[in-house]
């Protein structure tokens, strides 16, 4: 019993596998022999996988000051640590170069991305994204100073605000006096400290430093992010600049070439600017949008609706003033480029008359060469003549070589004044109709 229970067993390892397999079956060890299992690392780079970004956390603490923190996320926490959804979190990623400037109005929360800055704005907080570039650093810090400015500012007001009440009716009328002055000469610092940007329309000369936390964040990425696009503008504009100089310079030359060179710079001076009044196009249409939306308009209140939860906004004038100030200026800078637009158009057409000027040349060079060598091929075939042995009255004449030289010479003579006044002999043709 037990032999045959061994010769089963022995029989359905070798037979099963080959009777219970279907037609089109492939044993897995022969598979391996001709395929290899890829490496998850090769299949997905180190570049993909790297998703963290370093943020830039603005609090407003009790006292009224700032608290500048950097922190490292993960792409896949911000959604959760930031409780924004990630559709509106792609819009406003910089790592995703597809999306133009975009102004989003959530509830409780301001979206921004302008092309140089993007930020999260939430009640006595902003994230910025990229703490290490220099436009964040720089709006941090306007951003900290400009607390700082508004806290002592404060704190001075409620000290002579103490003191007022101390004092005697006579000294309280002295003491107003000067302190008017005071507080005039110091809005005047003020708005002259406050004026970095050398912007003639400032919020603050509106507001007189009283602005919300969000509208100051607002304002300090607006203006830088307008003064990059003044710079790179300006950068544009000296490339432009250059390159004209450049070709001035060929003018003077016999055969005016236009090199390679100057047209691939063209060319992308051309698509940086196209680009950029992209983006220039992009920030005012979200502007304007804001601007006709009048519950965007109150929903960018934070501070207000946090403080008052009961009480409707009336008036949103200040940021209306802020957000047309920006409108304003955006409008001039796409003026300016309009204009070095209109200065790359010129100087197409310019490059346009040159290439006609040196096709032209090139034309009647051709012309020259193929008259030149059917006055030569006349001549030649003149000569050639003598060399075919064939019988004729000329050998036997004295005076043939002679009026053969001379009958070469003339013709070579009118063929080198014909060449070198073609435009007339062209003319001549064009007037007859010669075909």
């Amino acid at each position: 019993m037990n032999r045959w229970l061994n010769i089963n067993k022995c029989m359905s390892r070798i037979i099963h596998p080959y009777v219970l397999r279907p037609k089109n079956y492939i044993h897995p060890n022969w598979v391996f022999k001709f395929s290899t299992l890829k490496d998850e690392s090769k299949i997905f780079p180190k570049k993909n996988l790297n998703n963290n970004i370093l943020m830039q956390n603005i609090k407003v603490s009790d006292d009224g000051n700032a608290i500048c923190e950097q922190l490292l996320f993960s792409k896949y926490d911000l959604p959760y640590v930031l409780k924004i959804p990630v559709s509106d979190l792609r819009l406003i990623d910089t790592g995703n170069s597809n999306h133009n400037p975009t102004i989003l109005i959530r509830k409780d929360v301001i979206l921004l991305r302008t092309g140089f800055i993007s930020c999260i704005i939430r009640y006595n907080e902003a994230w910025l994204f990229e703490g290490s570039n220099s436009v964040v650093i720089n709006a941090k810090d306007l951003i900290s100073r400009n607390l700082k400015k508004k806290n002592n500012k404060s704190k001075d007001s409620n000290d002579e605000g103490v003191v007022e009440k101390v004092c005697d009716k006579n000294s309280c009328i002295d003491n107003e006096k000067h302190n008017t002055k005071q507080t005039n000469d110091f809005c005047n610092d003020e708005k002259e400290e406050l004026n970095y940007l050398n912007i003639i329309n400032n919020f603050y000369r509106y507001n007189k430093g009283k602005a919300y936390f969000e509208f100051l964040c607002l304002d300090i990425c607006m203006q830088l992010s307008i003064k990059e696009y003044e710079n790179d503008l300006e950068g544009i504009n000296y490339k432009i600049r250059d390159i004209i100089l450049l070709q001035r310079k060929e003018e003077n030359n016999e055969l005016n070439m236009l090199t390679n060179k100057l047209l691939r710079d063209m060319m992308k001076i051309k698509n940086n600017l196209q680009k950029l009044s992209n983006l220039l196009n992009a920030l005012r249409t979200n502007i304007e949008k804001i601007l006709d939306n009048e519950h965007d308009l109150k929903n960018m209140y934070l501070t207000y609706l946090k403080k008052n939860t009961y009480n409707d906004l009336k008036d949103c004038s200040d940021l209306e003033i802020l957000l047309e100030t920006h409108l304003q200026l955006t409008d001039e800078l796409y003026g300016q480029l309009e204009n070095v637009e209109e200065k790359i158009t010129h100087y197409e057409e310019l490059m346009r008359l040159n290439l006609d000027y040196n096709r032209n040349k090139f034309i009647l060079l051709n012309a020259k060469i193929s008259f030149s060598t059917l006055l030569f091929s006349i001549s030649s075939v003149v000569t050639s003549l003598f060399g075919m042995n064939l019988k004729n009255f000329v050998e036997d004449s004295n005076y043939a070589f002679t009026l053969v030289s001379i009958f070469v010479s003339v013709w070579s003579i009118i063929g080198i004044y014909a060449t070198k006044n073609i435009n007339t002999l062209l003319k001549f043709f064009d007037r007859y109709n010669f075909r």
